[in-house]
């Protein structure tokens, strides 16, 4: 008995070249690789290069048309020849009395609890919704201190909410620290005016500045209004 060896040689460049000719979609080399003739091999070598060519030359005319018409991005920041005018802000605290002024009208808890919900957010309020046993009760006793409260005060200072919320509400002094404008340091107080708003007492900056104040001619974050508020 005998035994032939045979040794099987493999080619690996013509497997990978089967291999890619057999999954790739450029169906130029895939006609090149398997054609039969050279004439037709050579056919589709011409065919390819062309195509090749061709395309080499269109992206060419595309990035050139692309850097002959530049896309430019441009920020302006135009301001008027006088200047920015003063902006017009209200500031409000969401506490609309301090205990410190409320204290001289010797209030109750449930008396301060209850006048305390007519600048109150509506979400605050469904515990009073839910509860009315509680509310009539408060309402009872804000009832009982008005009264009283009349009877102690001559007709020209009898009780009236708005008033005593106007009180007792932070004043530009409780509140703002220090203000800047146009670079300058500026007394906040002497151009503010409190008003009464619907969420209660606020400090309005008005048309009491000088007219030095009143427009700004240069831009930029650093020269508009910094105040500073203690909350």
């Amino acid at each position: 008995m005998s035994f032939t060896n045979k040794s099987h040689h493999l080619h690996l460049p013509d497997y990978e070249t089967d291999m890619f000719t057999g999954i790739t979609t450029y169906h130029g080399l895939v006609r090149i690789y398997n054609s039969r003739s050279w004439l037709s091999r050579i056919f589709w070598i011409v065919i390819t290069l062309s195509s090749f060519g061709a395309f080499l030359y269109q992206a060419y005319l595309l990035l050139l048309m692309l850097n002959s018409k530049p896309t430019l991005t441009q920020i302006s920041i135009n301001i008027p020849k006088n200047g920015i005018e003063f902006p017009s802000i209200t500031i409000c605290n969401f506490n609309p009395t301090m205990k410190s002024k409320v204290a001289k009208y010797n209030m109750s808890e449930e008396v301060q609890e209850y006048i305390q919900t007519a600048y109150a957010e509506v979400e605050s309020l469904d515990d009073y919704f839910t509860n009315t046993t509680k509310l009539a009760y408060l309402h009872q006793k804000y009832t009982e201190y008005v009264t009283n409260y009349n009877r102690a005060h001559p007709a020209n200072e009898s009780w009236r909410l708005e008033n005593i919320f106007f009180d007792t509400g932070f004043n530009c002094n409780d509140m703002l620290l220090e203000c800047t404008y146009a670079g300058r340091a500026i007394n906040c107080c002497e151009y503010v005016t409190e008003v009464m708003t619907d969420i209660g007492k606020c400090l309005q900056f008005g048309g009491s500045l000088q007219e030095s104040l009143q427009r700004q001619v240069i831009s930029g974050s650093s020269d508009g209004l910094h105040i500073l508020i203690e909350i």
